[in-house]
């Protein structure tokens, strides 16, 4: 039996979310990566590659958090498998479930069928390998806890739970869950809403009932976090129904719900009001201070911040260690595969790249940065008109799509980018 007919597939889509037309950052490397065999008190897991040791630490406390929020937990051991690379990846899940669509697109998935959770590691960012995990195993404890290893009627439910404890923070050696982090990952809120807009008509009560099997995942993370956070009480009437096997609409039926309009109403303020400020587009970006982010590179790759909505100034100082990582701002933002990035190359020359379905036509600009490693950017838009001016000294004026975006830029490793300013 096909198992789409039978089985619901949970699957993670990582940076998928973001910029689908951007390559993986992880290359198709080699099928001979070391794997080690790993047993928790919970947990039965098979790691290829590093952080062995965190990964243990976090899907145990995942445990621990799942158990609280279910009120129970699997009567079984728990399989996971970590895999270091796309091409290891995707040969596991055909072995399990043999029929799998666009298998190449995905970070994750978990399988009704073994009952293993399958992650593919992000060797360039740990955070989003956690996050990963952290989305498969919550399906696997809410596939084996509360569904009876079925499938639920609703995948705005199950996907918006998975996507809810993936949003996490590290503090320490501590996980934190559930949390709606600033940077943003995914520009969440803007698909959210863009969503809720365009799929639901910014009717709540559409948006609950709805039984689609491909549910956009950021508007499922809103809806749930919205619930779990504002209404505890709809919620728990709302997914004990689910899981019992109750139709989305019968569901919610048995909950006391305000009308349609108030709902919608506070759903669409509340998300508004949790949204970041900043939003990673593409590689690994982190808070390291006020007013100060970290973004790492992969190879010969761009790491992307950009704000949630369009500002009409950017100011930052950048700074990098490495001579080989290159810095820079990128400007005219309107989609992940249509900006431009002004980069300042190891001997201090001034680029245009402009990213036009990641086809990159670099256009030098006569400019001479005296120290590229380290220098302060002060960027302008007001409309249609960008000027770019780097240590002071203008170098660049763009002519870019109105209400489009202005952020930071990395390649090819780590920077340190401080006093981030944006109006």
């Amino acid at each position: 039996m096909p198992v789409s007919r039978k089985f619901q597939l949970c699957a993670s889509v990582g940076l998928i979310f973001l910029v689908s037309a951007l390559p993986s950052a992880c290359a198709f490397g080699s099928t001979n990566a070391p794997s080690h065999e790993f047993h928790t008190e919970h947990y039965d897991l098979n790691i290829e590659g590093a952080n062995e040791q965190e990964l243990q630490a976090v899907v145990e406390s995942l445990f621990v958090e799942l158990s609280q929020f279910f009120h129970g937990a699997p009567k079984q051991r728990l399989r996971v498998q970590v895999l270091a690379t796309r091409e290891n990846f995707m040969d596991a899940v055909r072995a399990d479930m043999f029929a799998v669509v666009n298998i190449d697109r995905l970070d994750g998935i978990y399988s009704p069928i073994s009952r293993i959770s399958y992650v593919r590691a992000e060797p360039t960012d740990i955070d989003l390998t956690r996050m990963n995990l952290i989305h498969e195993c919550t399906h696997q404890f809410h596939f084996l806890t509360r569904l009876n290893a079925q499938q639920s009627p609703s995948c705005y439910y199950t996907e918006g739970i998975a996507c809810y404890f993936g949003m996490h923070r590290k503090v320490g050696n501590r996980i934190e869950f559930g949390v709606l982090s600033d940077p943003e990952r995914f520009d969440r809120t803007n698909q959210a809403l863009k969503s809720f807009e365009r799929l639901h008509s910014n009717s709540f009560y559409a948006l609950v009932t709805d039984p689609s099997q491909k549910p956009d995942f950021m508007e499922a993370l809103a809806l749930v976090s919205f619930l779990i956070r504002e209404h505890r009480d709809l919620f728990d009437g709302w997914s004990s129904a689910l899981d019992a096997g109750a139709n989305p609409q019968e569901a919610w039926s048995k909950t006391n719900a305000p009308s349609d309009a108030r709902l919608s109403e506070e759903f669409v303020a509340w998300v508004r009001k949790h949204q970041g400020v900043w939003a990673r587009g593409v590689g690994s970006w982190r808070a390291s201070g006020v007013n100060c982010f970290e973004g790492t590179a992969p190879q010969q790759s761009w790491a992307i911040l950009l704000p949630t909505a369009p500002h009409s100034s950017l100011k930052f100082s950048a700074e990098s260690a490495d001579a080989s990582t290159l810095l820079g701002v990128m400007v005219g933002y309107a989609a992940p595969e249509d900006h431009l990035i002004i980069e300042v190359t190891a001997d201090g020359l001034v680029w245009v790249c402009h990213r036009d379905r990641w086809s990159p036509d670099k256009t030098l600009r006569r400019a001479h940065i005296a120290n590229p490693r380290k220098f302060s950017v002060a960027a302008n838009n007001s409309g249609d008109l960008v000027t770019v001016a780097i240590d002071g000294a203008e170098v660049i004026r763009l002519k870019v799509p109105k209400e489009s975006r202005m952020g930071l830029a990395v390649y090819n490793g780590t920077a340190t980018f401080r006093s981030v300013e944006s109006k």
